[in-house]
């Protein structure tokens, strides 16, 4: 799909530290994109489920995290690899 007018998605997410420059997360992400300007609920979710580590360093954590869907569409990846800086919300 090349373009959308709207999407919903959304996210839970547990965090637990290990030390105190590492911690590890698990956390679940559901959401779809739409071409109608307002969401179709008829439409399923995408949802998908992942781990991650934390490196806490000053300027924020690098996050590592491997993510999997839970209902693999047809042109859906097998996983996910996540690498950023800073926190995700």
């Amino acid at each position: 799909m090349i373009g959308v007018r709207s999407y919903v998605d959304g996210s839970i997410e547990l965090r637990a530290k290990v030390t105190d420059k590492i911690g590890v997360v698990g956390f679940a992400d559901a959401g779809n994109a739409f071409l109608e300007t307002y969401p179709d609920f008829s439409e399923d979710l995408k949802v998908g489920v992942g781990a991650g580590l934390r490196y806490f360093t000053s300027l924020g954590p690098i996050r590592v995290d491997v993510a999997i869907p839970l209902d693999q569409g047809r042109d859906d990846p097998d996983y996910g690899i996540y690498i950023g800086l800073g926190q995700a919300f």
